[in-house]
């Protein structure tokens, strides 16, 4: 069971949702749809928090989140199981990786997380 101090909101968006988008596209995403503002404090706490989810920065980057941006919406649209989906997007990740050389998307992931 997730625990939240009571000053936390959390904004649920439901559409379809690119993560290939920028902060800023994200954060004008928060405020045209769900009329909220990205600067408030509710917003600021989460993305102050030191759980975070980072911008993949590697080779084929495009590539990757298309393929998860597709599977996601095959199995949000009902066009594919959950696992189905998923399962696709892992084999397009897979060949990405693939063309793209182990070695070296290792070490661009690596380099991208600061940790070489």
């Amino acid at each position: 069971m997730l625990s939240l101090p009571v000053a936390v909101r959390i904004f649920v968006f439901t559409g379809v949702t690119d993560m290939r988008r920028s902060f800023d596209g994200l954060a004008a995403m928060v405020e045209n749809e769900i009329g909220q503002n990205p600067e408030s404090v509710a917003a600021q706490s989460a993305l102050d928090r030191q759980q975070w989810l980072g911008a993949l920065r590697m080779p084929g980057r495009a590539e990757y989140l298309a393929a998860l941006d597709d599977a996601v919406s095959a199995a949000v649209g009902g066009k594919q199981s959950p696992a189905d989906a998923l399962g696709e997007a892992a084999k397009r990740w897979q060949a990405i990786t693939a063309r793209l050389g182990l070695d070296r998307q290792r070490a661009a992931y690596r380099h991208g997380m600061g940790l070489e």
